[in-house]
């Protein structure tokens, strides 16, 4: 018998991880900073390594960030290679954030962790589904110029779901960003 279900890519030559979030105080009804990135476990392979192109970050229901200048987005650790040809990022919806990134330069990253924060307006009160997702996207087939629109996107090479947070609370590392 034979089972046509559908999966995921496995990619081989990729070993990431998520980082944990880092929030500030977290007031109902206010604005915060939130940080997240990822961690490259492993050397790239020299041939035919995995070329990120795009990070989505998706915010959960009721969450708004508040990106508006490309200033408002601040590298944290190891610095993300953003492209510099175009806006190295797309904010128009609420809910997500896209940075467009140096292709070229993300198949030669470096072994470490990549992480960024950005301002967050919080709800009145927590969504039952308080989950972010930070997505790694692969490049665009030819002739496709297309953003990568998160975990169910054929171009996802990696998505990890991270918890979010409780009110009136603040991140056990607050201090210690993603170094």
């Amino acid at each position: 018998m034979l089972f046509r279900s559908p999966g995921y890519n496995i990619i081989h030559g990729l070993k990431v991880s998520a980082l944990d979030i880092i929030w500030g105080y977290a007031n109902p009804g206010q604005q915060s900073v939130i940080s997240m990135g990822f961690e490259l476990l492993e050397e790239l392979p020299d041939q035919s390594p995995p070329i990120i192109s795009e990070i989505v970050v998706t915010i959960p229901r009721d969450f708004e960030h508040r990106v508006v200048r490309a200033s408002n987005i601040e590298s944290l650790a190891s610095p993300i290679p953003l492209r510099k040809d175009i806006s190295p990022f797309d904010v128009t919806n609420l809910r997500k954030i896209v940075m467009f990134l140096d292709e070229e330069k993300t198949s030669q990253l470096e072994v470490g962790r990549y992480s960024f924060s950005f301002p967050l307006l919080l709800p009145s009160r927590m969504p039952k589904y308080n989950v972010y997702t930070l997505t790694l996207c692969g490049p665009n087939p030819a002739g496709v110029n297309a953003s990568c629109t998160g975990q169910d996107d054929q171009r996802a090479l990696a998505s990890f779901p991270l918890s979010g947070f409780a009110m009136r609370t603040a991140s056990p590392q607050i201090g210690r960003a993603h170094v």
